[in-house]
């Protein structure tokens, strides 16, 4: 579980990036292509210390899937929840984390960027 990472990102082109990166640095990484896979990986096998969530996603958006994470009992522990957004609002940014999240990393991050993000829990 240390180095689990859940990123849940329907991009195809975001989701072979950020799982390159975080394999290079020493991280396990599944993808779910929506917040619905997501929360279904995390209820049947919640081995993930890191869940990274796109905002804008299909099916589930991510904050829908993070309020779902944070409220239901059957995910537990809870893992370390990372928002992803390409919106630089401040209003916008403290609404994710007035939801619970842990974190929230701006789009287009670099590799330095995301891993502040994951040494600072």
């Amino acid at each position: 579980m240390e180095n689990r990472v859940l990123v849940a990102e329907d991009e195809e082109i975001n989701q072979m990036f950020v799982k390159e990166i975080l394999n290079m640095n020493g991280f396990e990484c599944d993808i779910a292509e929506n917040g619905q896979i997501a929360v279904d990986l995390l209820k049947k096998n919640n081995n993930y210390k890191f869940v990274l969530l796109d905002v804008r996603m299909p099916v589930m958006n991510g904050t829908d899937a993070a309020k779902i994470i944070l409220s239901d009992d059957s995910i537990n522990p809870k893992p370390v929840i990372i928002i992803v957004t390409a919106n630089s609002n401040q209003d916008e940014l403290d609404s994710y984390m007035e939801i619970g999240v842990d974190g929230v990393l701006s789009k287009p991050f670099t590799l330095k960027s995301l891993k502040e993000v994951l040494s600072s829990f």
